[in-house]
This record gives C-alpha cells, sequence and structure tokens, in this order.
C-alpha cells in the first residue's frame, strides 16, 4: 500500500507539473529528462491497482467489482504501451502522445513531443500484463513474476545510469529519454507487484521465516547495497583520480570481502540459533510423544520406521528390536493383509481408525487394540508418511467376556427368582389388607392387591403405572411428590420401615393410613417395595381431638401472664406453667413434686392452713396476699386465686405483686417529697382540679393572700382574683379544661391578685397540668411581679428619655459639625496665602477632615441603631447586581487592605441571580465586614470575599486567615455596644449590630463561623429578585 501511494503522489505531482507548466515538478531535477504526460497517468493507474491490491489482501475476499477495477488498470497500460511501442515500430502516429497535454519542447531527439520512451512502453506493458495474469491465474502461480522481474532489472539498471552517469548505457538501451523519478517509480512499482502476492514466486523466499528467508532477507539487501555503495567508490576515484583501477579493484575486492563476511557470520549465528531452537523443539516433541498415553509410531512411504514412543516398544515388547530403519513388516511379518490395504488408503490420503481390533501374533498369542492411522505431509502438503496411534485394550476386553459369563449365571439365578416372586405374587393378592408393589428406581406402581385398589377407589388394573405420588395429599410440605421421594429413599436407607401418613382416594377424600413397608428384588421390576396399607382415619380423628383439645389447655396455660399451679391432696406441685416457673426462677422439674407449705414463710404456716380449711367448703375461692420464696431465697409478694377441682386437686392462679407494692411504696415516698418541694417553694402554689377547686397550696399562699390554708382548700380558686376578674375567669379555666397544656410565666396578658383586704397586685402564672387518681389536676405556681412592674415603668422611661437625647445631640450636632467639613474643605483651597503656611494649613484642614468624617459615621451609627431599636429602621429594595456591589466595596477599601499589605480576593459563583435589596445599606453591611477582616488581619493575611446561590437567598462571606474569634465571646458578638477587652479602643461596638438590623430588615440573616487560629467567616443572606417576586405573586 505504501509503494502504490508513492507512486501515485508521483504520478499527481507530474500531471500537476504539466497542467500547470512547473518544471521542477515534471523533471524533479533540472538536469534530467521530464516525464511524460501518458507516463505519469500509465503510473497512477499502476499505483491504484496497487492500492486495490492491497484492500483485496486485507479483506481475503475478492469481489468482482474489485477483480474488473484490476483488469481495467490493467489493460489500459498494457493497451498505452503496446500502442507506444507500435508508433515506434512502425512509424505511426497515433495521436496519443499529447492527447492530455502538448509537450512544446522535446527533451530528446530520439522520441517525438509527449512520447514516452521506447523502454518506458516495454516496462508498462509487461506490467500490466503481469497485472492481468495475476488475476487470471491461480494464486500459487508464479509465471506472471517474470516480467515483473525484468521491468524490476531494467528499472534498477536505469538507476544506476543515473548513479554512476552512465552516458554509453543510457544509449545502448534506449534510457535516454526516461526521467530519473520514472525509474524510481517503476523500481517502487515492481516491488509493489511483487508484495502483493508475497507467499508465490520469488517473495516467498524473503518472507519465510525458515533459514532461506532469513539467509535472503539479510544478504540480498546488504550484497546489493555493498555493491553499490563500492561502485560509488571506484566511480568516485576515478572520476577525480584519487587512484587507478587497480587500486580500485584492490578497495571493491577489500571492502566487499571484508562487509559481505560480517555479514555472513551474522547471518550464520541467527542460523544456528535458529538450529538450536528446532532440535529443541524436536526434543519437547520427542519427549512428549515417549510420555504419551498411547503407543505412537511414525512412517515414511515405503513404511520403514522413523521413530516410536516407549509406549509402543513396551506394548508390543520390542525393546529387544531396532525399529528405526526397518519396514513395519520385517518387524511385525504376522500383520494381516486388510491391514496393509489400510497403511495403503492411508498413504494415499485418508484416515481410518478401529475401536477394537483382533491381533494374533506371529507366537500365537491374541492382543486386542484399538487403532487410528492418519497421513503426516511435508512441506508444500505432500504426503511424507504415515502415523499410527495404537492402544492395548485386551485387559479391557477380558474384563467384558468375564462380564459375559456373570449375566448369564445371572440371568440362571433371576429365572429361579422369578419362580419365587410368582408365588409371593399370589400370597400378596390374596392378603386381607391392603398391599402393593412400588418401582423403586421410578416410583410407579407395578401391583395392587383388590384390596388396595377398594381402599383407594380405583378399580382392578387402574393403579398400574401409575405414580405411587397420586395416592399423596397435596396438602403436605414439600407437595406429593417430594413426600414420594422421601419415603422411598428412607425405606431403601433401612430396609423396613412403618410410618403413618395422610393418603388421597381417588374422588379426593383425604385419610389416614398406617403403612409397612419392605424391599426385595423383583426378577421383572428389578429393586421393588412392599407397602401393606390400614386404614386408621377413625383412630387418628380421635386422637388428633384429644390432642388439640389438650394443647388448647396448654396454651391457655402457658400464655397466661399469671403462675398457675396446681397441687395434688397432699399439697404438692403436680404441674406449673412458664410464668409460674419465671416468677419464682425455677424450673418446671425443681417445682414439679414440692410441697405448697413449703414455700410460705414459717409464720405464715397457721394462716395457710386456715385457709386451706376455708377452701374445703364447696365453692369456696380463696383470694389473699402472701410470700412465696424464689430459688434465691429471697420472697416475693403475690396475690393468690385458689379453688380445689371436683377430683380434689388445688388450682392456684398466683399473681406477682412485686411491682404493685414498689408503685405504692414510691408513690409514698413522692408524696412527701412533693409536699416538701411545695412548702419549700419561694413562690405560692396552688393545684386546682377540673372544676376549679383548690385541692392543695403551700405556705406562700398565705404571705401573698393573707388566707390561711385551710381557709382555701375545696374553695373556687376565683376567689384569688379581684372581684372585676372572675366572671370572664370561669369561662377561660372551663376553656383551659377542654384542652390541658402547659404555660409558662410571662405568656399571655397581665393577671391581677386580690388579697383577702381586697388590694389588689399584679401577677405572673405558669400552668402544669396532670392527671392524678385518673383525674385533672392543674398546678399554677403564682409569683408576685409588683417590684418588677416598677422597674419596667422607670425603664420605659429611661429608654424614651436616652431616644430624646440621642435625636437632640445629634440634629444639633449634625448642623456644626456640616459647618466644620465645609470651612476644612475651603481653608485647604485658599491660594493667596503663602505656601508654607498653606501646606501647614492643608495638613491641619485634612486632620479636621478626617475627624469630622468619624464623628460623622458615628451619628449615623447611633441614629440607625436608635432607628431598628425604635422599630422605625426601613430599607428602600430595588434589583441590583450582587457582583457590582462587591467590586465597589473592594475597590474603597484598597487603600486600606496595600497599606497593611492585606491580599482581597473574590470567589464568585459564575451567572449569580440579581437581587432585590437597598443599595446603599447592602453596602453598609458589607463595608463593615470587610473592614473589620482587614482591622483584625495580621499584616500579609488574606481576606476572602465568597458569594454563592443558596435556594432564594444569595449567600454573601467574608472571611480572614486573622487570629480567629474565642467561642465565649461569640454569642455577643452582634449585641450592641459590647467589645472585647483587647479590641474595645478599635471602635463603637455598634457595626455589627447595625449589620445585624440592616440584613434582618431585608428578610435574611447574619451569624458568624469561627476557631480561635482558624480566622473568621461572617455570613450574611439577602433574597433574589426572583424570589421576591415569588413571594409576592404568592
Amino acid at each position: 500500500m505504501a509503494l502504490g501511494g508513492v507512486v501515485l503522489v508521483i504520478a499527481v505531482l507530474v500531471m500537476m507539473g504539466w497542467a500547470f507548466d512547473v518544471e521542477v515538478l515534471k523533471r524533479m531535477v533540472m538536469r534530467y529528462p521530464a516525464m511524460k504526460v501518458n507516463t505519469a497517468a500509465s503510473f497512477a493507474s499502476m499505483g491504484l491497482a496497487l492500492l486495490v491490491l492491497h484492500a483485496e489482501e486485507t479483506a481475503k475476499v475478492r469481489s468482482k467489482e474489485r477483480y474488473i477495477l484490476l483488469l481495467l488498470c490493467g489493460g489500459l497500460v498494457t493497451c498505452l504501451g503496446a500502442a507506444t511501442l507500435a508508433e515506434y515500430l512502425g512509424g505511426l502516429d497515433l495521436r496519443i502522445d499529447e492527447a492530455l497535454v502538448a509537450d512544446r519542447e522535446s527533451t530528446s531527439f530520439q522520441t517525438p513531443p509527449g512520447r514516452m520512451a521506447p523502454i518506458t512502453a516495454l516496462k508498462f506493458m509487461s506490467l500490466g500484463l503481469s497485472l492481468i495474469a495475476m488475476q487470471l491465474s491461480k494464486r500459487r502461480s508464479w509465471m506472471w513474476q517474470v516480467p515483473i522481474l525484468l521491468c524490476l532489472f531494467l528499472s534498477m539498471l536505469g538507476l544506476l545510469r543515473f548513479l554512476y552517469d552512465a552516458r554509453v548505457m543510457a544509449a545502448v538501451f534506449y534510457h535516454s529519454s526516461v526521467a530519473i523519478h520514472t525509474e524510481v517509480a517503476f523500481t517502487l512499482l515492481s516491488l509493489g507487484l511483487l508484495f502483493a502476492r508475497p507467499h508465490v514466486g520469488v517473495m516467498s523466499v524473503f518472507v519465510s521465516d525458515k533459514s532461506g528467508g532469513l539467509l535472503a532477507k539479510r544478504l540480498l539487501p546488504a550484497s546489493i547495497l555493498t555493491l553499490v555503495m563500492l561502485g560509488l567508490l571506484v566511480q568516485l576515484g576515478g572520476t577525480r583520480q584519487f587512484f587507478d583501477l587497480s587500486f580500485s579493484l584492490a578497495v571493491v575486492v577489500a571492502f566487499g570481502t571484508t562487509i559481505l563476511s560480517a555479514i555472513i557470520w551474522r547471518t550464520s549465528e541467527k542460523l544456528n540459533r535458529l538450529d538450536d531452537a528446532r532440535e529443541k523443539a524436536a526434543y519437547h516433541l520427542k519427549l512428549m510423544i515417549d510420555h504419551a498415553s498411547g503407543a505412537v509410531a511414525m512412517f515414511d512411504r515405503d513404511m520403514k520406521y522413523l521413530w516410536v514412543s516407549r509406549r509402543w516398544i513396551s506394548d508390543f515388547r520390542l525393546e529387544k528390536v531396532e525399529c528405526v530403519g526397518k519396514t513395519h513388516y520385517e518387524v511385525f511379518p504376522e500383520v494381516p493383509e486388510r491391514w496393509k490395504e489400510v497403511h495403503r488408503r492411508c498413504l494415499a490420503g485418508a484416515v481410518e481408525r478401529c475401536e477394537e481390533d483382533r491381533f494374533e501374533r506371529a507366537n500365537g498369542t491374541i492382543t486386542w487394540i484399538r487403532w487410528e492411522v492418519r497421513p503426516w505431509h511435508e512441506d508444500g502438503d505432500a504426503i511424507g508418511g504415515i502415523l499410527m496411534f495404537v492402544e492395548d485394550i485386551t485387559q479391557r476386553k477380558l474384563a467384558e467376556e468375564a462380564l459375559k459369563e456373570a449375566n448369564a449365571e445371572l440371568e440362571r439365578r433371576v429365572e429361579q427368582r422369578t419362580q419365587q416372586v410368582a408365588l409371593q405374587a399370589e400370597i400378596l393378592h390374596n392378603m386381607a389388607e391392603g398391599a402393593c408393589l412400588v418401582k423403586a428406581s421410578d416410583g410407579s406402581i407395578v401391583h395392587a392387591n383388590p384390596k388396595f385398589e377398594a381402599m383407594f377407589g380405583y378399580a382392578p388394573g387402574e393403579l398400574i403405572g401409575r405414580h405411587v405420588s397420586i395416592l399423596n395429599s397435596e396438602d403436605v410440605p414439600g407437595g406429593s411428590q417430594e413426600v414420594a421421594r422421601r419415603l422411598v429413599s428412607t425405606i431403601l436407607a433401612q430396609n423396613v420401615g412403618t410410618y403413618e401418613i395422610q393418603n388421597v382416594r381417588k374422588d379426593g377424600t383425604p385419610f389416614w393410613c398406617r403403612a409397612t413397608a419392605s424391599q426385595f428384588c423383583h426378577p421383572e421390576h428389578g429393586l421393588v417395595l412392599v407397602a401393606v396399607y390400614e386404614d386408621i382415619t377413625a383412630k387418628r380423628t380421635s386422637e388428633e381431638a384429644l390432642r388439640r383439645s389438650e394443647q388448647r389447655y396448654r396454651d391457655l396455660v402457658e400464655l397466661a401472664a399469671d403462675g398457675i399451679f396446681v397441687t395434688d391432696t397432699e399439697g404438692r406441685c403436680i404441674d406449673v406453667n412458664g410464668a409460674g416457673c419465671g416468677m419464682l426462677g425455677f424450673s418446671r422439674d425443681e417445682l414439679v413434686g414440692t410441697a405448697l407449705l413449703d414455700m410460705i414463710p414459717p409464720d405464715a404456716t397457721s394462716r395457710f392452713e386456715a385457709a386451706t380449711r376455708r377452701l374445703s367448703e364447696p365453692g369456696t375461692v380463696d383470694v389473699a396476699e402472701w410470700d412465696l420464696r424464689k430459688k434465691d431465697g429471697h420472697y416475693l409478694p403475690v396475690e393468690i386465686s385458689a379453688k380445689f377441682c371436683p377430683d380434689g386437686r388445688l388450682l392456684s392462679f398466683v399473681r406477682d405483686i412485686s411491682a404493685r407494692k414498689r408503685a405504692e411504696r414510691a408513690r409514698e415516698v413522692a408524696e412527701r417529697r412533693y409536699r416538701s418541694l411545695v412548702e419549700s417553694a419561694h413562690d405560692g402554689i396552688v393545684v386546682v382540679d377540673a372544676r376549679g377547686r383548690i385541692k392543695l397550696v403551700n405556705k406562700q399562699i398565705e404571705s401573698l393572700f393573707g388566707y390561711e390554708p385551710e381557709e382555701v382548700i375545696e374553695q373556687p380558686v376565683e376567689m384569688l382574683l379581684p372581684e372585676r376578674c372572675r366572671g370572664r375567669h370561669v369561662g377561660h379555666r372551663t376553656e383551659y379544661v377542654t384542652d390541658p397544656h402547659a404555660r409558662p410565666m410571662g405568656a399571655g396578658l397581665d393577671l391581677y391578685a386580690a388579697r383577702r383586704d381586697g388590694s389588689e397586685f399584679p401577677i405572673d402564672v405558669s400552668l402544669s397540668p396532670g392527671i392524678v387518681d385518673g383525674e385533672l389536676q392543674v398546678t399554677a405556681i403564682i409569683r408576685d411581679v409588683t417590684a418588677r412592674k416598677n422597674i419596667e415603668t422607670q425603664l420605659r422611661e429611661a429608654i424614651r428619655t436616652r431616644e430624646d437625647v440621642v435625636a437632640i445631640v445629634s440634629h444639633d450636632l449634625k448642623n456644626p459639625l456640616a459647618a466644620i467639613l465645609m470651612n476644612a474643605r475651603l481653608l485647604k483651597k485658599l491660594r493667596t496665602i503663602d505656601p508654607e503656611v498653606k501646606a501647614r494649613l492643608s495638613k491641619i484642614a485634612d486632620s479636621v477632615d478626617r475627624s469630622a468624617m468619624v464623628m460623622q459615621r458615628l451619628i449615623m451609627s447611633i441614629l440607625d441603631f436608635a432607628k431598628i431599636q425604635s422599630g422605625t429602621f426601613t430599607v428602600e429594595p430595588d434589583v441590583h447586581d450582587v457582583r457590582a456591589i462587591i467590586d465597589i466595596c473592594c475597590e474603597s477599601i484598597e487603600a486600606l487592605s496595600a497599606a497593611r499589605s492585606i491580599h482581597v480576593v473574590q470567589e464568585l459563583e459564575p451567572d449569580l441571580p440579581r437581587i432585590l435589596a437597598d443599595h446603599d445599606r447592602i453596602m453598609q453591611v458589607l463595608s463593615n465586614l470587610l473592614g473589620n477582616a482587614i482591622k483584625f488581619t495580621p499584616e500579609g493575611g488574606i481576606v476572602t470575599v465568597h458569594a454563592r446561590h443558596s435556594g432564594r437567598n444569595i449567600e454573601v462571606c467574608v472571611s480572614d486567615t486573622g487570629p480567629g474569634i474565642p467561642e465565649a465571646q461569640m454569642p455577643h458578638l452582634f449585641e450592641r455596644y459590647w467589645q472585647a477587652k483587647e479590641t474595645a479602643r478599635l471602635g463603637s461596638g455598634l457595626g455589627l449590630a447595625i449589620a445585624k438590623g440592616i440584613v434582618e430588615a431585608h428578610g435574611g440573616r447574619i451569624w458568624v463561623e469561627s476557631k480561635p487560629g482558624h480566622g473568621s467567616a461572617f455570613h450574611f443572606t439577602v433574597p433574589t429578585a426572583e424570589s421576591a417576586r415569588w413571594s409576592a405573586s404568592a
């Protein structure tokens, strides 16, 4: 493919040179002739043919289209070459020379304009015919390569003409008008055609992986190259007169001998390695054959042994015979004529085998063998001889003969057994019970007596051949098939067995049978099972009813939560359930036989005897509390309900009441503790039931209301309220009872209570409902808040006064501050004064300006915070680009950050949505956070501004690499006027409080994340414009 592509490129370039009159494309080397247009067209056709040939070889399939295209290419080139030769030989002008492009100047007087040289036409005709012959001949034919080799020889001769500048040779062989790239293209084209069929003819030697191929691949290219180079050396020396002819010949011989000797030595070394590998492979093959499981021998076409395996020698006892070199018939003269005929057929190409054959040796012994004979092939598929594989099967044959004798003896015994079975079948047929025979191999019924058929409701003979599983119920676990398989397997393993199984009659009626089965060998059916069936349905039904009754009783007893004890007439336990065992810690076996009297305390013996006497009266049931001894020696408090049964047994139901006893004791303790807590409380405590009656009060009620505790118990709770509130309170109380719930102090309206003397006072009340003895009770904790109310009144007055002062101060300060700012700026603009004085005044004015600006910001912060506290703070939201706001804030602090060598970084998500916010207020928040971050970050640190889309909000974060904030200070960061001790001099303490108010006014939130030593991160959220519109529409 590569050679064809190069030829095609050369042809296309030449044709482009003629089309556009580019001399360098036509000649390649300017002092040499140009390639003619017809020559380039022929090369294009043959280059295309090489590419098609490569595609055909790659596809491994010859298509009709490629076949026709190759014939057309070959025919076109052949016709063009033949026509050109005809023009030369006949002195004709067929007007084909300048059919494509006019040749304005001829390169040689020997050829007309545009006409290719005679030798070129001859080469094209040869190559075209070779291409056609290649397609028409068989793939193994190589005669078509002869013209190609001739063309290759002539092309190389032409190249040598250019290489050695042999003008005489050019005149002799008509190469004078042939271009140098024409010779190159012919050489490449010839090689490409040879490589198109690499495994045929000349090229088969080069592509072979054998020694000859290796020798050709190594020697031929090196020899050609060596001779060409030495020729160039001689020609160069003769032309430049470096040395004479004798010296040139000496150089050629010396260098040629040395180079070729080195190549031959290297090739010989490679051939030696190949021979070593071949000998090693032959050794491995011989080793494999020697240890093959069968006897193997290899023969040539004259049936002479080439080699034999060890098994061949041992099986045929040829240890003393040298087989190799002798014919097979010399070693085995007893070989029959029919085997010789087999050998002749296999030498002709047949493959024959025989699984069992008799071989009578010359000494009279008989050997039975299994053999296979097949040909082996030499290079070129010629048959070189045969391979013979033989296996001695004499021992197997003897075993088969012994088996036949044993079968004959077995048949005789079976005959005897058949007669015995016939007698057994007669007995089986006349049995009173139902009986059947079942084949063990497939479970089919082979015999059933009349009683068996009647028991299952089948007609005579109807069961024969049916599977035994049709007798079993499908309701059993695993299905009837699995049950039948398990029963057959069990009987085969145990030889005999008796079992009860649920069967089903033909009409589907289920019934129970007891089956006794055994096995024996039947002469006709092989191993069979003899099964005798008895219908036990009635017995099974009564037993099942009794079992279910007992099970119900046992289940009831075992599932009972109370312990159930049954004692005999002597007072000993004869049965107990699981609850009774678990209650006392004994097992059932330990309790059975134990006297109940031994399990009560010794001092309760007389009481137990009295209870037994009471129970002896008919219909008496005794219920009493007792202590029973557990296994660990401790006594368990129980409640026992006992009654005598008609048969004299005592039935006792025992219930563990230890939990109840503990609850009673715990309740007593809780009541005492509750009373102690109530009495020690500083607030008044009143417990009221659902009807509003006072059930309990503590001593503080007396100091609050002036009543003794006994005076208010069972009185309505409204007696503690002012007269004006009592009517409304009844309705409130009734509504609360319908939905009782805890209510802390301070939740609800202001409440007032009335003392015994009628005076009122403010109170806080907390309510806590609870269930006591199944009834609702509400505990009210009452606290006198008179002092707190007075303090709150004073506080409100102080706040109002402070707000008035803030408003007056801020108003009064803003006017003179504005004047100060204006005068300071006018002072900086003075031009008529002395420059030195002006510089000093400007410096003073800058200081005054900075101080006034700080004071102005402080006043604005105080006013903002006052508005936030009073609830009058408002924002004016509009749609803004958060990225632009961040850019402006970062630019405004650029001078401050640069002064401290702090790098401010922005990390913003792409495509952030616009926000709905007050532009100036959000800038105020962000500027405050950035200023704090720069203020508390060491020099050389980094401050990063993050922004990301989070749900319906934009989350903005300002993080720094500062020292971080201690955990104890985190809850106070957003409080007004709060500052840490180490930073108290750095601000007013209002910045974060105002930022919190601004963010919350936008519906967002602000928070901080920090760890000491890891910097701080302040986050706040503002709503997106889209989410704000969505909320408005919703």
